[in-house]
């Protein structure tokens, strides 16, 4: 054991301080999977509820016999449906909602979602090794979502 040096002197680096976590990052494809696996865990419910909706007619209705425009020659009527844009909307916005609840909630509480959690990944702060607050899990995600909103966008013609 050693003794702590004589007063006077600057204290050696890491003398009296707890020991900081090693921090070992997760790979793309587990990353990857663990997020696939989160996806599954919000979209299967909320694909549930899209198909109640649908039946309860709130996202889309069926359209009269009178407004289907009558068959081409030698074509068969089919039936057709009305969608509803501004509830696909809230209903678009609803998810976005409740996946941003999810991420954060976990995020903040435990640092891990359930996926994360069987691949043995967690969201830490970098300085203390304690999960992140819920407001920078908040910003984590919107990051996310701005994130996969530019990959998706054309920026050719920059």
């Amino acid at each position: 054991m050693h003794a702590p040096p004589p007063a006077g002197y600057p204290a050696a680096s890491g003398y009296g301080q707890a020991p900081q976590p090693r921090l070992i990052y997760g790979g793309l494809l587990i990353c990857f999977v663990a997020y696939l696996l989160d996806s599954l865990i919000i979209g299967v419910p909320m694909g549930i509820l899209l198909v109640v909706l649908f039946i309860a007619g709130v996202v889309a209705s069926p359209v009269s016999p009178g407004d289907v425009p009558p068959p081409p020659p030698g074509g068969t009527a089919s039936g057709a449906l009305y969608l509803n844009p501004p509830a696909i909307v809230v209903f678009y916005l609803f998810v976005l909602i409740v996946a941003a609840g999810y991420y954060a909630y976990f995020w903040s509480a435990s640092g891990a979602t359930p996926a994360m959690r069987l691949f043995k990944l967690r969201v830490v702060d970098a300085n203390s090794g304690q999960p992140i607050g819920l407001g920078r899990a908040v910003a984590r995600y919107i990051g996310l979502i701005v994130a996969a909103l530019l990959d998706r966008a054309d920026l050719g013609s920059f």
